[in-house]
Protein backbone atom coordinates (compact mmCIF):
# COMPACT_ATOMS: atom_id res chain seq x y z
CA UNK A 1 0.00 0.00 0.00
CA UNK A 2 3.13 2.45 0.89
CA UNK A 3 3.80 2.05 -2.83
CA UNK A 4 0.42 2.26 -4.32
CA UNK A 5 -0.35 6.22 -2.49
CA UNK A 6 1.59 8.97 -2.13
CA UNK A 7 1.96 11.18 1.15
CA UNK A 8 -0.37 13.74 -0.30
CA UNK A 9 -3.31 11.55 -1.48
CA UNK A 10 -6.36 11.15 0.50
CA UNK A 11 -7.09 7.77 1.02
CA UNK A 12 -10.67 6.32 2.27
CA UNK A 13 -10.71 3.37 3.63
CA UNK A 14 -14.47 1.34 4.00
CA UNK A 15 -13.69 -1.06 7.30
CA UNK A 16 -10.99 -1.92 9.54
CA UNK A 17 -10.49 -5.19 7.29
CA UNK A 18 -9.45 -2.76 4.77
CA UNK A 19 -7.19 -0.62 6.99
CA UNK A 20 -5.22 -3.96 8.34
CA UNK A 21 -3.69 -3.60 5.41
CA UNK A 22 -2.99 0.00 5.09
CA UNK A 23 0.88 1.44 5.72
CA UNK A 24 1.59 3.49 8.51
CA UNK A 25 2.78 5.80 6.64
CA UNK A 26 -0.01 6.59 4.80
CA UNK A 27 -3.06 8.83 6.54
CA UNK A 28 -6.36 7.67 5.47
CA UNK A 29 -9.91 8.73 6.57
CA UNK A 30 -12.06 5.37 8.36
CA UNK A 31 -15.30 4.31 7.42
CA UNK A 32 -17.64 2.52 9.63
CA UNK A 33 -20.96 1.32 8.06
CA UNK A 34 -21.92 -0.45 11.04
CA UNK A 35 -22.48 0.04 14.84
CA UNK A 36 -19.44 1.14 16.84
CA UNK A 37 -19.64 -2.09 19.08
CA UNK A 38 -19.10 -4.04 16.27
CA UNK A 39 -15.28 -3.33 16.30
CA UNK A 40 -15.02 -1.86 19.52
CA UNK A 41 -17.08 -3.97 21.20
CA UNK A 42 -17.72 -7.38 22.35
CA UNK A 43 -17.60 -9.12 19.01
CA UNK A 44 -14.00 -11.35 18.23
CA UNK A 45 -13.51 -10.45 14.92
CA UNK A 46 -14.56 -7.02 14.91
CA UNK A 47 -12.15 -6.53 17.83
CA UNK A 48 -9.58 -8.49 16.09
CA UNK A 49 -9.92 -6.24 12.96
CA UNK A 50 -9.50 -2.65 14.95
CA UNK A 51 -6.59 -3.92 17.12
CA UNK A 52 -4.99 -4.98 13.42
CA UNK A 53 -4.99 -1.97 11.47
CA UNK A 54 -3.02 0.80 11.04
CA UNK A 55 -4.59 4.03 13.12
CA UNK A 56 -6.48 6.33 10.34
CA UNK A 57 -6.43 10.29 10.52
CA UNK A 58 -10.44 10.40 11.05
CA UNK A 59 -12.75 7.49 11.68
CA UNK A 60 -16.12 8.57 9.92
CA UNK A 61 -19.37 6.85 11.68
CA UNK A 62 -22.80 6.69 10.28
CA UNK A 63 -24.52 8.50 13.69
CA UNK A 64 -23.87 10.75 15.82
CA UNK A 65 -24.26 9.26 18.88
CA UNK A 66 -21.49 6.53 17.41
CA UNK A 67 -18.95 9.26 16.86
CA UNK A 68 -19.64 10.38 20.74
CA UNK A 69 -18.93 6.75 21.87
CA UNK A 70 -15.33 7.16 19.66
CA UNK A 71 -14.29 10.64 20.69
CA UNK A 72 -13.45 8.97 24.14
CA UNK A 73 -10.79 7.22 22.55
CA UNK A 74 -9.65 8.31 19.03
CA UNK A 75 -10.88 11.12 16.48
CA UNK A 76 -13.92 10.94 15.08
CA UNK A 77 -16.98 12.48 13.29
CA UNK A 78 -19.86 11.35 11.47
CA UNK A 79 -22.06 11.42 7.90
CA UNK A 80 -25.38 10.00 7.93
CA UNK A 81 -26.26 7.97 5.38
CA UNK A 82 -27.74 9.45 2.22
CA UNK A 83 -30.30 9.56 -0.80
CA UNK A 84 -29.67 10.82 -3.78
CA UNK A 85 -33.25 12.77 -4.52
CA UNK A 86 -33.13 11.94 -8.48
CA UNK A 87 -33.86 8.30 -7.90
CA UNK A 88 -36.97 9.21 -6.97
CA UNK A 89 -40.15 10.40 -8.73
CA UNK A 90 -42.07 13.43 -7.32
CA UNK A 91 -45.31 11.33 -6.54
CA UNK A 92 -46.06 10.53 -2.98
CA UNK A 93 -49.50 8.62 -2.33
CA UNK A 94 -49.82 9.56 1.22
CA UNK A 95 -53.73 7.98 1.89
CA UNK A 96 -54.54 6.60 -1.53
CA UNK A 97 -55.99 3.06 -1.19
CA UNK A 98 -53.40 1.16 -2.68
CA UNK A 99 -51.41 1.58 0.32
CA UNK A 100 -54.30 0.58 2.68
CA UNK A 101 -53.10 -2.37 5.03
CA UNK A 102 -50.01 -2.94 3.29
CA UNK A 103 -46.22 -3.38 5.01
CA UNK A 104 -42.85 -3.28 3.56
CA UNK A 105 -39.40 -4.81 4.44
CA UNK A 106 -36.85 -4.02 2.36
CA UNK A 107 -33.30 -5.66 3.10
CA UNK A 108 -30.79 -8.59 3.28
CA UNK A 109 -32.06 -12.06 4.85
CA UNK A 110 -29.46 -11.98 7.79
CA UNK A 111 -28.80 -13.09 10.95
CA UNK A 112 -28.88 -9.88 12.46
CA UNK A 113 -32.22 -8.94 10.92
CA UNK A 114 -34.12 -11.14 12.95
CA UNK A 115 -36.62 -11.90 10.36
CA UNK A 116 -38.45 -15.08 12.39
CA UNK A 117 -39.63 -11.85 14.87
CA UNK A 118 -41.27 -10.45 12.01
CA UNK A 119 -42.83 -13.68 11.11
CA UNK A 120 -44.09 -13.61 14.46
CA UNK A 121 -45.34 -10.15 14.15
CA UNK A 122 -47.14 -11.09 11.06
CA UNK A 123 -48.66 -14.01 13.15
CA UNK A 124 -50.28 -12.17 15.32
CA UNK A 125 -51.42 -9.09 13.33
CA UNK A 126 -53.63 -11.46 10.83
CA UNK A 127 -55.57 -11.68 14.58
CA UNK A 128 -56.06 -7.68 14.54
CA UNK A 129 -56.11 -7.11 10.71
CA UNK A 130 -56.72 -10.36 8.35
CA UNK A 131 -56.30 -8.60 5.24
CA UNK A 132 -52.80 -6.83 5.77
CA UNK A 133 -50.27 -7.70 3.41
CA UNK A 134 -46.36 -7.97 4.23
CA UNK A 135 -43.72 -7.83 1.11
CA UNK A 136 -40.33 -9.08 2.05
CA UNK A 137 -37.95 -7.55 -0.67
CA UNK A 138 -34.27 -8.78 -0.28
CA UNK A 139 -32.33 -11.87 -1.03
CA UNK A 140 -30.02 -13.61 1.48
CA UNK A 141 -29.32 -16.50 2.89
CA UNK A 142 -32.41 -17.16 5.41
CA UNK A 143 -34.70 -16.86 2.59
CA UNK A 144 -35.64 -20.41 2.66
CA UNK A 145 -35.78 -20.52 6.47
CA UNK A 146 -38.33 -17.64 6.18
CA UNK A 147 -40.61 -19.46 3.63
CA UNK A 148 -40.57 -22.24 6.01
CA UNK A 149 -42.23 -19.96 8.40
CA UNK A 150 -44.56 -18.44 6.04
CA UNK A 151 -46.04 -21.58 5.22
CA UNK A 152 -45.84 -23.15 8.97
CA UNK A 153 -47.86 -20.48 10.51
CA UNK A 154 -50.49 -20.33 7.99
CA UNK A 155 -49.26 -16.64 6.17
CA UNK A 156 -48.84 -17.28 2.43
CA UNK A 157 -51.60 -14.82 1.65
CA UNK A 158 -50.90 -12.00 3.71
CA UNK A 159 -46.45 -12.61 3.61
CA UNK A 160 -44.87 -12.42 0.29
CA UNK A 161 -41.00 -13.15 -0.47
CA UNK A 162 -40.92 -10.29 -3.61
CA UNK A 163 -36.89 -10.75 -4.33
CA UNK A 164 -34.10 -8.14 -4.76
CA UNK A 165 -35.81 -4.65 -5.99
CA UNK A 166 -33.83 -1.51 -6.84
CA UNK A 167 -37.17 0.64 -7.73
CA UNK A 168 -37.00 3.19 -4.77
CA UNK A 169 -40.35 4.48 -6.25
CA UNK A 170 -41.93 0.71 -4.58
CA UNK A 171 -42.36 2.51 -1.55
CA UNK A 172 -45.59 4.31 -3.02
CA UNK A 173 -47.55 1.21 -2.40
CA UNK A 174 -47.33 0.83 1.11
CA UNK A 175 -48.19 2.36 4.49
CA UNK A 176 -45.48 0.99 7.02
CA UNK A 177 -41.94 -0.47 7.19
CA UNK A 178 -41.39 -2.81 9.44
CA UNK A 179 -37.84 -3.71 10.72
CA UNK A 180 -37.24 -5.93 13.52
CA UNK A 181 -33.23 -6.15 13.52
CA UNK A 182 -30.89 -6.46 16.34
CA UNK A 183 -28.24 -4.16 15.50
CA UNK A 184 -27.32 -1.31 12.09
CA UNK A 185 -24.84 1.02 11.45
CA UNK A 186 -27.65 3.63 10.00
CA UNK A 187 -30.57 1.90 8.37
CA UNK A 188 -30.72 2.88 4.77
CA UNK A 189 -33.80 2.32 4.13
CA UNK A 190 -35.70 3.89 6.98
CA UNK A 191 -34.68 6.61 4.79
CA UNK A 192 -35.66 5.35 1.25
CA UNK A 193 -39.05 4.99 2.82
CA UNK A 194 -39.00 8.89 4.41
CA UNK A 195 -38.42 9.82 0.61
CA UNK A 196 -42.08 8.47 0.02
CA UNK A 197 -43.90 9.55 3.53
CA UNK A 198 -43.87 6.10 4.49
CA UNK A 199 -43.39 5.78 8.36
CA UNK A 200 -41.29 2.76 9.98
CA UNK A 201 -41.93 0.75 12.88
CA UNK A 202 -38.74 -0.69 14.16
CA UNK A 203 -36.94 -2.18 16.79
CA UNK A 204 -34.31 -0.73 19.11
CA UNK A 205 -31.35 -1.53 17.28
CA UNK A 206 -28.82 0.66 18.67
CA UNK A 207 -28.76 4.66 19.44
CA UNK A 208 -28.63 5.50 16.01
CA UNK A 209 -32.30 4.60 15.74
CA UNK A 210 -33.64 7.84 17.41
CA UNK A 211 -31.68 9.99 14.71
CA UNK A 212 -32.81 8.35 11.97
CA UNK A 213 -36.62 7.91 13.64
CA UNK A 214 -38.32 10.41 15.59
CA UNK A 215 -40.00 8.32 17.94
CA UNK A 216 -44.12 9.11 17.74
CA UNK A 217 -43.60 11.82 15.36
CA UNK A 218 -42.67 10.37 12.20
CA UNK A 219 -42.58 6.70 13.19
CA UNK A 220 -42.10 4.71 16.03
CA UNK A 221 -39.87 2.47 18.46
CA UNK A 222 -40.78 -0.92 19.94
CA UNK A 223 -39.02 -4.04 21.28
CA UNK A 224 -41.30 -6.28 21.82
CA UNK A 225 -43.53 -8.62 18.97
CA UNK A 226 -46.95 -7.39 20.80
CA UNK A 227 -45.88 -3.81 20.77
CA UNK A 228 -44.98 -3.51 16.92
CA UNK A 229 -48.11 -4.98 16.33
CA UNK A 230 -50.32 -3.14 18.63
CA UNK A 231 -48.61 -0.24 17.28
CA UNK A 232 -49.47 -1.50 13.70
CA UNK A 233 -53.14 -1.90 13.92
CA UNK A 234 -54.03 1.24 15.64
CA UNK A 235 -52.19 3.36 12.88
CA UNK A 236 -54.23 0.86 10.10
CA UNK A 237 -56.70 1.73 12.29
CA UNK A 238 -56.91 5.31 12.15
CA UNK A 239 -56.36 7.16 8.69
CA UNK A 240 -55.97 10.58 10.05
CA UNK A 241 -53.47 9.61 12.31
CA UNK A 242 -51.28 7.44 10.00
CA UNK A 243 -51.32 10.34 7.53
CA UNK A 244 -50.36 12.84 9.90
CA UNK A 245 -47.20 10.35 10.75
CA UNK A 246 -46.84 9.80 7.21
CA UNK A 247 -46.59 13.72 6.25
CA UNK A 248 -43.75 13.94 8.55
CA UNK A 249 -41.87 10.98 7.70
CA UNK A 250 -41.79 13.40 4.19
CA UNK A 251 -41.10 16.36 5.36
CA UNK A 252 -38.14 14.71 7.89
CA UNK A 253 -36.56 13.09 4.92
CA UNK A 254 -34.33 16.36 3.81
CA UNK A 255 -32.31 15.72 7.06
CA UNK A 256 -30.53 12.56 5.21
CA UNK A 257 -30.41 14.47 1.17
CA UNK A 258 -27.26 14.55 -0.45
CA UNK A 259 -26.91 17.99 -0.09
CA UNK A 260 -26.11 17.43 3.64
CA UNK A 261 -23.93 14.57 2.95
CA UNK A 262 -21.60 16.60 0.34
CA UNK A 263 -21.46 19.50 2.83
CA UNK A 264 -19.92 17.74 5.51
CA UNK A 265 -17.73 15.46 3.26
CA UNK A 266 -15.99 18.91 1.63
CA UNK A 267 -15.87 20.45 5.24
CA UNK A 268 -13.89 16.78 6.34
CA UNK A 269 -11.64 16.73 3.42
CA UNK A 270 -10.82 20.55 3.68
CA UNK A 271 -9.38 19.71 7.49
CA UNK A 272 -7.54 16.81 6.19
CA UNK A 273 -6.00 18.48 3.04
CA UNK A 274 -5.50 21.68 5.19
CA UNK A 275 -2.99 19.63 8.14
CA UNK A 276 -1.31 17.37 4.89
CA UNK A 277 0.53 21.09 3.80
Amino acid sequence: MKKFFSLEDIIIVSSPAAAMFMSSKNRFILEIHTKFEYFWGTNKLGRLQSKLMSKPYITVFRTKSDMEKASQYFKSTYSYNFINKELFNDTVSIGEKKRKHKIIYMGRFGKEKNLPKMIECAKLLKKQIPDFILDMYGTGVLVDDIAKLIEENDLSENVHLCGFCNDKNIFDNYSLLWLTSDFEGMSMTIIEAKAKGVPTISTNWGDGVFEVIHDKEDGFVENTVEDIVNRTAELMNDKELLINISKNALKNFDEFSKENAYKRWIELLKRFEGELE
